[in-house]
């Protein structure tokens, strides 16, 4: 399947997953006596929690997923649709109060009834996410904190969101609606334990080490690792993968650089570090032989993707990392 083929059939299967529960609500049966404005409400609720679903597999870095548009692009995606699919599920209890004033204690958290209250966790949760992320360089997060944070109260927004849907049992009616409903938080329970669990005891197979840390130009260092115990793994020029520097797979520190070697020399692969955080800042200090643990290689930014017979390549500050990667592969295939 190429390219072009794949993005479509990935963008289909995207919009059937988020529209899958409108189709839920119109299949029999279904409650009765009951006005558009709520019917609404409950729509853009589902959509909306559905989106947050969605997530759990775009943060997974599925290659295949992300194949044609590049990871870079998906999580760009990832940050932007999140903020509109907590903005649908505000709409959800707001609409709800505006159609019927009376059910204002609803908006109370101590008050109301479970269901309700299991709402407030999780859109609490998801408002922690959206503040923590919009602006965790103002409040001043820890990076590895703070991921650890988004990926826990992601999970309670999950959970709290199926018990508040399976407590107000309007569209959980059937058996079958049900199981699609706690299948779903289960499936996205499952993504997190294979992104955090079963990849970094994958990666523990492909251990590298850092074989030399080379000074460049400016603030800038060239991190170079070799494969121990493997033959590596091969990459497009152009192409980024996240890296880990400690003692175990597990650990939640990593950062993504591009490749700034050839395609050609997968037994010894560099990258181009600047240091513009806590972590770069500190790579000219890493000693030789310190452990290391790949997550890659990802991106859609190569010129393998655009034969051409010739190109010209405009890059500024570390943005130039990949152009090398272009140079020196080209210098190889010559």
């Amino acid at each position: 399947m190429n390219r072009t083929i794949s993005g479509f059939f990935w963008i289909g299967l995207y919009l059937l997953i988020v529209l899958t529960p409108i189709f839920m609500m119109l299949v029999p049966p279904v409650p009765s006596g009951r006005g558009f404005w709520l019917e609404l409400s409950v729509a853009l609720g589902f959509v909306g929690l559905t989106q947050i679903a969605v997530q759990f597999i775009l943060i997974a870095r599925f290659k295949r997923v992300t194949a044609p548009y590049g990871i870079d692009i998906i999580l760009r995606y990832h940050r932007q649709i999140a903020l509109l699919a907590v903005g649908l599920i505000i709409m959800h209890p707001v609409i709800i109060v505006i159609d019927n004033p009376s059910r204002a204690s609803l908006l109370n958290p101590f008050g109301g009834n479970m269901a309700s209250r299991t709402a407030w966790v999780s859109l609490l949760s998801l408002l922690a996410i959206v503040i923590s992320s919009v602006f965790r360089e103002r409040l001043k997060l820890n990076y590895e904190w703070w991921r650890l944070s988004h990926l826990v109260l992601g999970i309670t927004a999950i959970v709290f969101a199926q018990l508040h849907v399976s407590m107000a049992g309007l569209y959980t009616n059937t058996f079958w609606k049900h199981a699609i409903w706690i299948g779903t938080a289960a499936l996205m329970v499952g993504l997190v334990v294979y992104l955090r669990v079963l990849k970094p005891l994958r990666q523990r197979a492909f251990t590298w080490q850092v074989a030399e840390v080379r000074q460049e130009r400016g603030d800038t260092h060239t991190l170079a690792l070799e494969p121990v115990g493997h033959e590596g793994f091969p990459f497009q020029p152009g192409q980024f993968a996240w890296i880990k520097l400690a003692s175990s797979p597990f650990s939640i520190e990593e950062h993504p650089f591009s490749f700034s070697s050839s395609a050609h020399r997968i037994d010894r692969i560099e990258f181009g570090i600047k240091a513009l955080g806590d972590f770069s800042s500190g790579i000219g200090d890493i000693p030789v032989g310190t452990r290391a643990y790949l997550d890659g290689p990802h991106g859609a930014f190569s010129i393998d993707r655009y034969p051409a017979v010739g190109y010209v390549f405009i890059a500024g500050g570390v943005g130039i990392t990949p152009i090398m990667s272009f140079l020196r592969t080209m210098v190889d295939r010559e």
